[in-house]
């Protein structure tokens, strides 16, 4: 159970350093106060690990161990390739951050339904769903939100700092680098 914990969260924080949410947590840190889009990230994070964890037992119920590692070690590989091409979202972050305003309560759910958002369909998510289909659900969903918390809360508390700390490419490439390894892993256990 506790590897089980360990795992995902190494590859929900690997797969959130320099994604989408986190530059999206990054945005809010700058317009919004720390507390209320930690929040509203909680809040966002809670809900796609438990969605996410659902469908992958689902899955997991439906496929035989070989052809699960098997499909897992191509979904890893693919989020190598996705890593390496996704363009920068600053953009798309920064009209997210815009549209949020107002009361505390309002800006809290504001930032939490654009995390949903941004996230639904995202690597992270898929990531905990192959995990999920093939390890104990609790320790997926506590491994998956720990670490999409304390990588998107990196980008909320560092702030701008993080941006020149790390390069985005080193991010980019190293993220890749860590998916692909854990693919070629399942794709070598699913062959067996």
């Amino acid at each position: 159970m506790l590897q089980t914990l360990i795992a995902a969260f190494v590859v929900v924080f690997l797969a959130e350093l320099g994604d989408k949410s986190q530059i999206l947590a990054l945005a809010f840190a700058t317009r919004y106060r720390a507390v209320n889009t930690l929040i509203g990230l909680a809040i966002a994070t809670a809900l796609m690990m438990t969605i996410a964890v659902g469908a992958g037992v689902l899955v997991g119920d439906r496929l035989n161990p070989r052809d699960l590692s098997l499909v897992a070690g191509m979904v890893f590989i693919g989020f190598a390739i996705w890593t390496l091409l996704e363009p920068s979202l600053a953009d798309e972050a920064e009209e997210a951050a815009r549209l949020t305003g107002g009361s505390r309560t309002r800006t809290v759910f504001g930032i939490a339904a654009a995390f949903v958002l941004a996230e639904f369909g995202d690597k992270t998510m898929l990531a905990t769903i192959a995990l999920a289909a093939k390890q104990p659900p609790v320790a997926v969903w506590i491994g998956a939100f720990t670490g999409m918390l304390v990588g998107d809360g990196l980008a909320v508390v560092l702030g701008d700092r993080l941006a020149q700390m790390v390069s985005p490419k080193a991010i980019r490439f190293g993220s890749a680098a860590a998916f692909g390894i854990i693919g070629l892993a399942l794709l070598i256990e699913g062959l067996r």
